[in-house]
């Protein structure tokens, strides 16, 4: 049987000794959430200034598409 031995000052030096970083996000994530954010700020937006909810809705979404493709495509790191 396989025994596990716990000591506290083992466990807190290996605490210290960690280093935390952000995670990796996928460029389709950072993208949606973007495309997300800035759907519900122009969808919003458009109901404060009394657009009709239906014109706002559709418009709000045909830019949070093409928001969407321009963060895909464009939004990343140059290589170069």
């Amino acid at each position: 049987m396989l025994r596990l031995s716990c000591n506290i000052r083992d466990l807190v030096s290996r605490m210290r000794a960690m280093h935390l970083r952000m995670p990796s996000i996928d460029k389709g994530v950072q993208a949606f959430v973007w495309t997300f954010v800035f759907f519900l700020y122009m969808w919003l937006g458009a109901l404060a200034l009394d657009f009709p909810g239906g014109t706002s809705l559709v418009v709000s979404l045909v830019a949070a598409a093409a928001i969407f493709l321009l963060v895909r495509t464009r939004g990343g790191d140059s290589p170069y």
